[in-house]
C-alpha cells in the first residue's frame, strides 16, 4: 500500500477486535432488550401493528440470498394476523455469537429502525427502502460473486474473473 492510500475500516460489527470477546446473547436477554427498544419507541409510530413486534427463536434465511445472508427482522403483513415484525434471535446468534453484547443491542436497534421503517413506508403507500433493500441485496451478491470467483480463479491458477458476467 502506499503511502498516499489509506486503509478503509472495516464496517463489519466488531469488526478489528479479536473474535471470542463475547458470547451470544441467551433468548431471554435478547426479549428484554427488543421489549425496552419498542416501550421506546412512540405510540403514533406503532399505529397498526397489529400484530406488535415478535422475537422468534428461529435462524432465518431466504433461499435465493447469498448463503451467508441471515434475515435479522421481517415486517410481516398478515389477512389475520394484521402487520407485525418479527425479530430473529436465530439469525443474530449466527451472525453476532462472538460480539460483545453492545453489538447485539447496536444491531437490534438497527435492525427495529428498519423494520419499522417498512411499516410506516407501507402505511404512507411508499416503497423506498424496498428498492433500497433490493440494491443492498445486489451489492452482496455481486460481492459474494466476486468472492468466491476469485477463489475459483486463484486454484486455477488464473485471477478474478468479472463476477458481473457470473449467473446468481
Amino acid at each position: 500500500m502506499g503511502a498516499a492510500e489509506k486503509e478503509e475500516p472495516d464496517p463489519r460489527p466488531g469488526a478489528g477486535r479479536p473474535l471470542g470477546e463475547g458470547r451470544a446473547m441467551t433468548f431471554n436477554r435478547f426479549v428484554e432488550a427488543a421489549d425496552r427498544l419498542a416501550s421506546q419507541i412512540p405510540e403514533p409510530l406503532l399505529e397498526g401493528l397489529t400484530g406488535g413486534i415478535q422475537v422468534s427463536r428461529e435462524e432465518r434465511q431466504n433461499p435465493d440470498d447469498p448463503p451467508d445472508v441471515r434475515i435479522l427482522g421481517e415486517y410481516i403483513t398478515d389477512p389475520f394476523l394484521g402487520a407485525q415484525i418479527v425479530l430473529y434471535h436465530g439469525s443474530f446468534r449466527r451472525l453476532f455469537a462472538r460480539e460483545p453484547e453492545e453489538v447485539w443491542l447496536e444491531e437490534l436497534a438497527i435492525t427495529l429502525r428498519h423494520e419499522l421503517r417498512h411499516h410506516l413506508e407501507t402505511r404512507a403507500g411508499l416503497s423506498d427502502l424496498d428498492r433500497e433493500d433490493m440494491e443492498e441485496l445486489q451489492r452482496l451478491w455481486d460481492e459474494w460473486l466476486a468472492i468466491t470467483e476469485g477463489a475459483v480463479d486463484e486454484e486455477e491458477g488464473g485471477e478474478a474473473g468479472d463476477p458481473a458476467k457470473l449467473e446468481p
